[in-house]
């Protein structure tokens, strides 16, 4: 019986030693590392692409340059030209209107300008005339009663100057004689009560045939005579051609008188200041005569223009109420009604002769050749919309075609809808063929990066830390530049531009993530408290079964 029992112990003993040894062989043999499966590093190089994003946006067409046909007052139609769907040219006259009071405002405040004007020209005539000279040679015969400090105005006469170089005489011929004398003809001049005689020409014979006191036919004959300093303005004279009996003599006397005179006129108001020369003095041409003063010239002359500058504002304010009347073509395009109502043309209430109320609009002129498209732009994109970025634009009604535009304003001003604000991108576009027409509905797609042939790397490789961006360089003897620093552009979902720092052809090195590393102590954390992994399979099939079988030996030893 003790045999059996020392049996039994040494099974237990043996058992417990091979649990003991299977135990230490599994906990020893997994708690060791496994070597971490690092991922392997690929390297990437440096190309030329593209990178390029865009936003979009559907609306309708409108004309980029459209304006409305608006009456600017109550009027009568004068003329109408406008028809639906009309081709005009800039400046073509579209509508007139008629207001009387209005033309005839004008037309006042033209005629009060041209009355200031006038006036004021006349005060730079007067003031230009302050000093008066003599308009040619000769005997100065003043005015009676001038002298210095007399008033005169632009009417006086200060006085004369007459020719003395050539005197002229009327001389009365009968009539049978004189029709037979030539221009150019010797006249003899005797002075009466001086023993002188002058030889004069026969300027003119007259035509108009008159009676002496004896009733005898005369003819008046204009005689020209040089003063050779003897003679004088007054002197009586009479005439006689040829001699003998075949003389004849002028039926009386007559006075020499002078055949050139200018006279003086002061040409302004004022007072005489000063006079140069005598009564009957000789003067030449250009001499100072006298001169005048007026304190108040300038004054007026000052008072008239602020007038005249008053007045034209008048007339220019009228002239802008008259312009307003006739109605043009702001630019070349097509004129049409449907602009101001698409269901009635408003051009049948107002033929020629028709009432029309201020602020009435009677459709648009619109140009075609150039098309404009409106698209809402998100408040997030909004920073990377500008102007003069370039746009496809494809409408709903032109399949397979597309057109060029570009972005040529952005609104500042957004508008918030259901708690989104979005703000509108005006995109235009070339319609020299009219393809496009107003209202079509059409989409838009703006580049808002688009550039092409430049150096791009993916955006894995790179490395942004407090601004500074690197890469791993690969160098040509393999080794590896860590944190190589480089300068980037724009960048997409997948590349970034590179600016500077890279080559095209340069390596740079793809980071891969690297495995997890398990452990032993993992397994059996895993395996035994969870009920999950457990030891290996041979562990229990061999080992884990003497295990098993010592612990409810045990638990039977207990029992017995």
């Amino acid at each position: 019986m003790n045999l059996n029992r020392k049996k039994k112990w040494i099974i237990v003993v043996v058992a417990a030693m091979l649990c003991g040894a299977g135990t230490y062989y599994y906990i020893h043999s997994n708690s060791k590392p496994v070597e971490a499966a690092t991922g392997q590093q690929s390297a990437m190089k440096v190309t030329k692409g593209a990178i390029s994003s865009s936003i979009s946006g559907t609306s309708q067409l409108d004309a980029k340059d459209k304006q409305n046909i608006v009456i600017p007052v109550d009027a009568i139609i004068k003329t109408m030209n406008l028809t639906q769907n009309q081709a005009v040219k800039k400046g073509d006259v579209l509508v007139e209107l008629s207001v009387p009071s209005t033309e005839t405002n004008l037309k006042e405040a033209q005629v009060s300008q041209q009355q200031l004007e006038k006036e004021l020209t006349e005060l730079q005539n007067e003031q230009n005339h302050m000093s008066l000279s003599a308009p040619m040679s000769g005997k100065l015969t003043l005015a009676a009663n001038l002298d210095v400090g007399s008033q005169v105005n632009k009417t006086t006469k200060i006085g004369t100057i007459s020719d003395t170089s050539q005197f002229k005489v009327k001389l009365a011929f009968p009539l049978q004689e004189a029709v037979q004398l030539q221009q150019g003809e010797n006249v003899e001049l005797t002075v009466d009560g001086y023993l002188l005689s002058k030889v004069g020409t026969v300027s003119t014979v007259s035509h108009e045939m008159k009676a002496d006191t004896n009733g005898n036919k005369i003819v008046d004959v204009e005689v020209l005579v040089t003063n050779d300093g003897t003679l004088s303005s007054g002197l009586k004279v009479k005439g006689s051609i040829g001699s003998g009996d075949g003389k004849i003599e002028s039926t009386d006397l007559a006075a020499l008188d002078y055949v050139r005179t200018s006279p003086i006129f002061s040409e302004a108001s004022g007072t005489v200041k000063s006079l140069k020369w005598k009564d009957g003095d000789t003067v030449k041409q250009g001499d100072l005569i006298a001169t005048l003063f007026n304190d108040d010239l300038q004054q007026n002359i000052i008072s008239k223009q602020a007038a005249i500058d008053s007045q034209k504002i008048k007339v220019d304010d009228a002239q802008q109420k008259v312009n307003q009347l006739t109605i043009t073509a702001p630019f070349d395009g097509v004129f049409s009604a449907d602009f101001a109502n698409s269901k009635s043309n408003v051009l049948r209430n107002y033929p020629v002769g028709a009432q029309i109320t201020a602020n009435t609009t009677l459709g648009a002129v619109a140009s075609l050749s150039t098309m404009q498209l409106a698209i809402a732009v998100d408040e997030l994109d909004l920073t990377s919309v500008k102007v003069g970025q370039k746009a496809v634009v494809k409408v709903d009604a032109i399949s397979g075609k597309s057109f060029e535009g570009e972005v040529t304003s952005v609104s500042n001003v957004g508008t918030t809808t259901n708690g989104v604000t979005t703000y509108d991108a005006v995109v235009t576009i070339p319609n020299p063929d009219s393809v496009l027409k107003y209202a079509m509905t059409a989409t838009a797609e703006v580049f808002i990066q688009d550039k092409k042939d430049i150096l791009v790397v993916p955006i894995q490789a790179i490395t942004t830390t407090k601004g500074k961006s690197t890469v791993s360089l690969k160098k040509a003897d393999g080794t590896v530049q860590e944190q190589h620093e480089i300068k980037t552009g724009i960048r997409s979902k997948t590349q970034v531009e590179i600016l500077s720092g890279l080559e095209e052809g340069d390596e740079v090195v793809m980071p891969t993530r690297r495995a997890a590393t398990t452990t032993n102590a993992a397994n059996l954390q895993g395996g035994f408290p969870g009920g999950e992994g457990g030891p290996p399979a041979g562990f229990q099939r061999g080992e884990g079964g003497g295990g098993g079988g010592f612990q409810g030996q045990s638990g039977g030893g207990a029992r017995q």
